[in-house]
C-alpha cells in the first residue's frame, strides 16, 4: 500500500520545526559550554604569568621554607598542568577555591559584590532603554528635518565621550561644585544617579543609532507606502509595521548592551568607589587573588553567553524563519 505524498508532506512540515528548534538548542547550547571553558582556561594560565602571589601572602622578609610553606598550602607548588585538571574538577563541582587576599571562599566575596553591580548595570539598561528607542521613534518619524539632525548629532557626540573623562567631569560638577549629589559612595538612590548617566550615555547614543538606521530603513519598504495610501496614519505606521519589523536588529543591540553594562563596568565602578564587580576584579588583580579573578572572569563569559542565547531564542520566537 503506497502512502499518500500528501500525508507525508505534511508530516514533514509538522516535524521539521521541532527538529530544527532540537538542533539550535542542543548546538547553541555545545557552543557556550566551549566559550565559558575556552575564557576559564585563558584566564587560568594568563594569571599565572602576571605575577607571584606567594611573595605577596608571605610576611616580608620571609625565607625560602616559609614561602615554600605559602605555596603548598595554596597548592601553588604543584605543577601548572596538575593545577589546571584541578581547578577544572573544581569547577565541575562549583568550588571556586579561596581568596588568597581576603581567605574566605570565592564564591563568597564575589557574591558581596554582584548586587551592586547588577543593580548599576539593570538601571542603566532600563535608561537606555526609555531614551534611546523613544529618541529614535522621534528620528525616524522626523527624518531628514532639523530635529532628527539634532538628535543624530547629539548620539555622536554621547558615543565619542569616554566614561573615563565623563565620571570626573559630572563629579567636579554635581558632587563638589553644586553638592547636589554625593558622587563617590554608594549611600541611597541618590547615589546612583551619576553613574548611571556615566554609563548609559554610550549606551543610550549607540542604541539610538542603531535603532534609527533600523527604522528608517523599514520605513523605506513598499508596505510602508501601501499602508500609507491606504490612509494609515504615520503614527499607526510607525508603531504597528515599521517597529515590529525593525524589532530584530534592535533586540540584538539590547543584548549586546545588556552584556556590555555588566562586563565594561570595571571604569565606572572605579572612578565613583562602587563596591561592585569591576572594582573588586581590578583590586584582586593588583593582589594577584587568582581564585577571585577566575572567578570573575567566569561570571562575566557566562553572562555574555546566557544573553546571547536569549536573544537567539528571542530571535526564533518573534521570527520563525531565522
Amino acid at each position: 500500500m503506497k502512502a499518500d505524498p500528501t500525508s507525508l508532506v505534511e508530516l514533514d512540515l509538522a516535524i521539521q520545526p521541532k527538529w530544527r528548534r532540537t538542533k539550535f538548542i542542543g548546538v547553541r547550547l555545545v557552543a557556550a559550554m566551549v566559550s565559558i571553558w575556552g575564557a576559564a582556561t585563558i584566564v587560568f594560565f594568563l594569571t599565572r604569568l602576571t605575577g607571584d602571589p606567594v611573595s605577596l601572602m608571605s610576611p616580608p622578609g620571609a625565607d625560602p621554607a616559609q614561602l615554600d610553606a605559602t605555596a603548598k598550602f595554596f597548592g601553588l607548588d604543584r605543577p601548572l598542568i596538575i593545577q589546571y585538571f584541578d581547578y577544572l574538577k573544581d569547577l565541575a563541582t562549583f568550588s571556586f577555591g579561596e581568596s588568597y587576599y581576603q581567605r574566605q571562599p570565592a564564591g563568597a566575596v564575589v557574591a558581596n559584590a554582584v548586587g551592586p553591580t547588577l543593580m548599576l548595570a539593570g538601571i542603566s539598561f532600563l535608561v537606555t532603554l526609555a531614551v534611546a528607542i523613544p529618541a529614535a521613534m522621534l528620528a525616524t518619524r522626523k527624518a531628514g528635518k532639523r530635529t532628527d539632525k539634532l538628535l543624530t548629532s547629539s548620539a555622536s557626540v554621547g558615543i565619542s565621550v569616554p566614561d573615563f573623562w565623563l565620571g570626573p567631569l559630572l563629579i567636579l560638577l554635581f558632587a563638589g561644585t553644586l553638592r547636589w549629589v554625593d558622587g563617590t559612595q554608594m549611600t541611597g538612590p541618590s547615589s546612583f544617579i551619576l553613574p548611571v548617566i556615566t554609563q548609559s550615555t554610550t549606551q543610550i547614543s549607540i542604541l539610538f543609532v542603531l535603532a534609527r538606521a533600523a527604522l528608517v530603513k523599514q520605513r523605506n519598504e513598499s508596505y510602508v507606502y501601501t499602508a500609507r495610501a491606504k490612509g494609515a496614519s504615520e503614527r499607526r505606521i510607525l508603531l504597528r509595521h515599521v517597529m515590529p519589523n525593525g524589532s530584530l536588529e534592535i533586540l540584538t543591540v539590547m543584548g549586546l548592551i545588556l552584556a556590555n553594562l555588566i562586563a565594561s563596568n570595571i571604569v565606572v565602578e572605579m572612578v565613583f568607589a562602587w563596591p561592585g564587580l569591576g572594582q573588586l576584579l581590578v583590586t584582586s588583580m593588583s593582589n594577584y587573588d587568582f581564585p577571585i579573578i577566575q572567578l570573575l572572569t567566569l561570571i562575566y563569559a557566562s553572562a555574555f553567553v546566557v544573553i546571547l542565547l536569549v536573544v537567539d531564542a528571542l530571535y526564533r520566537l518573534i521570527d520563525p524563519r531565522a
